[in-house]
């Protein structure tokens, strides 16, 4: 079992992102899912967000439902913008054994090909994609490859 981190903005945390996490705890072999805020997402800069402690409130609060298998992580506070993924994942791994997962929906994937170094976040944590129906994997997967 391992470790999966969940990040976004989650401004707020809503029933989709419930959805993923759910799916995540009850189809995967994990041993806990750590929510990671972005304090300074890429795609958001220059937008307003609700204040960064308190999407890290709401999301402890939720946490707190589910015991030990949510975490809530504020790695983001400590790292200057903006907040990349492939960084997340590695400052995470310096501070935990392993090569952790990586949850992310299916619209997230189908954008892949645009984010920092998205190939190395393959490589340094394990990609699980959650479906919706609303998005078309094969052509997702098509663009990563090509």
């Amino acid at each position: 079992m391992r470790r999966v981190i969940f990040g976004g903005s989650f401004d707020p945390f809503h029933n989709a992102h419930l959805a993923m996490l759910e799916a995540c705890l009850q189809r995967w072999p994990v041993a806990a899912c750590v929510l990671v805020p972005a304090a300074a997402p890429p795609h958001k800069l220059g937008r307003r967000q609700l204040p960064f402690g308190h999407r890290l409130e709401m999301l402890s609060q939720l946490a707190r439902g589910y015991g030990e298998r949510v975490e809530v992580s504020g790695l983001e506070a400590r790292r200057p913008p903006p907040a990349y993924s492939i960084d997340t994942v590695r400052a995470y791994r310096a501070t935990e054994p392993g090569r952790p997962g990586f949850l992310l929906g299916a619209d997230s994937f189908s954008q892949l090909a645009s984010w920092r170094e998205y190939q190395a976040l393959a490589g340094e944590a394990r990609l699980i994609v959650v479906a919706r129906p609303e998005v078309d994997l094969e052509a997702a997967f098509t663009d990563l490859s090509g």
